[in-house]
C-alpha cells in the first residue's frame, strides 16, 4: 500500500514538473495566426475576415481572406498565393467583396471566384469603401499632391528612385512609418467605378491629408453617400484633430 502511494506521489510530482517546463516563447508567439478585420455580410449570414501567418524566412506576414458562417461553421480560405490579400468589404447587395492585393483594389464573389482588378494606379490603393448603390468604390492612395494624374506620380517615383541624392530632409515628426519614408507624398481619397476604369482624385487640393497614421486612420472615418464623399476627422498620434474636409462631386 505504501509503495503504491509512493508511486502515485511520484507520478503527480513528475506531472507537475513537466507542466512547469512548458513555456510560451517568442517562436510560439510568432507562430500564432493573426485573425482580424471581420466583416459581416449584408444579410447577416456570413463573415469575411483575414488571417495573417508569419513567414520567418522571408521576414514578413502573409495575410489571406477567409469566409465562414455567422455561427462559426463552414470556414473556408478564399484567397491564396505568396502576396497578401486583405481589407474584405461587402458590396451592398452582398454579391461581391472588394479587397486589396498587390497594392491594388480588386473584387471577387464571396466564394473567391470571378476576381477582377478594379484599380491600376502606380501609387496603388487600399481600404475600399462601397457606395450605397454599389456602383462606386472609394479608396485611399499615397500620391504627390502637386500631381494631377497617375503618369505624373509614376514619373516622380521614377525620378526619386533614380536620383543620386538619397538624403531625406524633414521638418516634422512621423517622417517615417516602419521602413517607409513620409516625405512628399500625402494620402488622398479616390473614387472609381466598381467595374473598373479611371480613378478620380476627389481630394486634389486638400494637402492636410498627410499620412500621420496607418491608412485605417483615414479610410475608416469617411462615408460615401450617393453624391457626396464625406471625409471626417483625421486623428494624429498627438491626438490633435485636423480640420474636417468635405468633398462634393456628381456621379
Amino acid at each position: 500500500m505504501k509503495r503504491t502511494l509512493s508511486v502515485l506521489v511520484l507520478i503527480i510530482v513528475a506531472a507537475f514538473a513537466a507542466q512547469a517546463q512548458i513555456t510560451f516563447n517568442v517562436n510560439d508567439l510568432i507562430n500564432l495566426k493573426r485573425v482580424g478585420d471581420p466583416q459581416v455580410s449584408p444579410d447577416g449570414k456570413w463573415v469575411a475576415y483575414s488571417i495573417g501567418v508569419v513567414d520567418k524566412a522571408a521576414n514578413k506576414t502573409v495575410t489571406q481572406i477567409y469566409m465562414m458562417a455567422i455561427d462559426g461553421s463552414n470556414q473556408k480560405q478564399i484567397t491564396n498565393g505568396t502576396s497578401s490579400s486583405s481589407s474584405p468589404r461587402w458590396s451592398p447587395d452582398g454579391k461581391w467583396l472588394a479587397f486589396t492585393t498587390g497594392g491594388q483594389i480588386w473584387t471577387m464573389k464571396p466564394d473567391g471566384s470571378d476576381r477582377k482588378q478594379v484599380t491600376k494606379l502606380s501609387s496603388g490603393g487600399g481600404q475600399p469603401v462601397w457606395s450605397p448603390d454599389g456602383k462606386w468604390i472609394a479608396f485611399s492612395s499615397d500620391v504627390y499632391p502637386e500631381c494631377k494624374d497617375d503618369a505624373c506620380n509614376e514619373a516622380e517615383d521614377e525620378k526619386t528612385e533614380k536620383s543620386k541624392v538619397q538624403a531625406h530632409v524633414t521638418e516634422r515628426l512621423l517622417f517615417k512609418h516602419w521602413v517607409e519614408w513620409r516625405d512628399r507624398k500625402r494620402t488622398h481619397v479616390f473614387v472609381v467605378s466598381s467595374g473598373g476604369g479611371t480613378a478620380r482624385d476627389v481630394t486634389p487640393a486638400i494637402l492636410i491629408l498627410r499620412r500621420t497614421e496607418p491608412q485605417q486612420a483615414l479610410i475608416t472615418l469617411f462615408r460615401l453617400t450617393d453624391r457626396t464623399l464625406f471625409i471626417c476627422v483625421i486623428l494624429t498620434r498627438s491626438r490633435q484633430h485636423l480640420p474636417t474636409a468635405t468633398s462634393t462631386y456628381n456621379l
